[in-house]
């Protein structure tokens, strides 16, 4: 699997856009053109995932001084279970492996509509080598728990860098 960079000049815009639609939830969805400007100006890297021709799907990633925090990580549908996630991770960690790599995912909660989703989700990040942090944020009306690669998880950094990302209604609370 390789990675290319995702400019407004992308080949696979289309399949793009459809699977950050159908991906995240309208609470967690930043259209791709936007994620496109921040990663011109330097606030994101955007990177196509691809299997030879094949469009396998994209990662998102604030990078901020030590930092490096997985904003997105999408598969399409047709292609979940298949090993492509765990790849996907696996270049994470290579492409950032000078940096402590972080994530957030919505957090367990027996009373969501998505609860089994949500156990599914954390145990295959916790399978690829990410951990607990024991903290915990709050944005766009719904809480997330922060996981790390690293065993020590460095809070202050992460707020910062939180705070440095220009995204409207974007507005980070630590439980």
């Amino acid at each position: 699997m390789q990675t290319i960079n995702i400019n407004f000049d992308f080949e696979d815009m289309d399949k793009l856009d459809k699977l950050a639609l159908e991906a995240f939830p309208p609470n967690e969805y930043l259209a791709p053109k936007k994620i496109i400007e921040l990663s011109n100006k330097g606030e994101l890297d955007f990177l196509a995932l691809y299997d030879g021709a094949t469009f396998i799907g994209f990662l998102v990633v604030k990078v901020y001084k030590q930092m490096a925090y997985l904003v997105f990580l999408a598969i399409d549908p047709l292609l979940r279970s298949l090993g492509y996630g765990s790849k996907a991770i696996k270049i994470f960690k290579e492409k950032y492996k000078n940096y402590e790599c972080v994530l957030d995912l919505e957090k367990i909660d027996k009373n969501s509509l998505n609860f089994e989703q949500r156990k599914r989700r954390k145990a295959f990040y916790c399978r690829n080598g990410f951990k607990e942090t024991n903290q915990f944020i709050r944005y766009n009306n719904e809480d997330y728990e922060v996981l790390s690669l690293s065993d020590k998880f460095d809070l202050n950094l992460f707020k910062k860098m939180l705070f440095a990302i220009n995204v409207n209604n974007f507005h980070p609370e630590f439980l």
